[in-house]
């Protein structure tokens, strides 16, 4: 699950808890059909191709987005391996946790299905915009990935400010590679002492 805070106009913080099991237990692949929420704006069915996007170029032909559209999510017969990301509001993100802090607000979640390699990403459109709403798409789509929380400076961190990666950083890139049995990000550009620390 993917809590974010927004905190003054200049600000913004992201927290995110995340409820997914990955691992050396999980199918995780790297070929996927994304699928947009028709209710989303125009205007953010296009952030979410630019947060799709962002991971293609991060990760080059190593992962197979074979599909971007918009449409109905687990349709009758769909393969699996599905990401959808679905336009919600903060009040619905709000109501799936145990607790209600006053003035704070969730943004984003995902729930993924390790079984079928799928997952629902849900945005509160009403609270969250523009590159916000872009880089919480990039951050929970890397959840629906098998991502998990890591270091600062990283796309996958859980609390980010300006600070934070907008982009997978080489510690995302290899957290990915990790997941599939590789021990490299296999980018030159990255560094050879890149490691992976968990944040929980």
């Amino acid at each position: 699950m993917d809590r974010t805070f927004l905190v003054g106009p200049s600000l913004i913080l992201a927290a995110c808890i995340a409820l997914i099991t990955t691992g050396c237990h999980a199918r995780t692949g790297n070929t996927y059909r994304v699928i947009i929420d028709p209710n989303f704006s125009a205007e953010n069915q296009e952030l979410a191709r630019s947060a799709v996007a962002t991971w293609r170029s991060a990760l080059g032909d190593e992962l197979n987005i074979w599909s971007v559209e918009v449409g109905e999510c687990h349709a009758s017969g769909s393969p699996g391996r599905e990401l959808c990301i679905h336009a919600s509001t903060g009040a619905w993100l709000t109501s799936q946790f145990s607790y209600n802090v006053p003035g704070v607000h969730d943004y984003a979640l995902t729930w993924r299905d390790v079984d079928n390699d799928s997952a629902d990403t849900y945005v509160a459109v009403d609270l969250i915009s523009g590159q916000s709403l872009q880089r919480s798409v990039t951050h929970e789509l890397g959840h629906a990935m098998g991502l998990q929380h890591t270091q600062p400076g990283t796309l996958m961190f859980w609390f980010m400010n300006a600070d934070e990666a907008l982009v997978p950083t080489c510690v995302d890139k290899l957290q990915w590679h990790q997941l599939r049995g590789m021990n490299t990000t296999d980018d030159s550009s990255c560094p050879a002492t890149t490691q992976v620390t968990y944040f929980h």
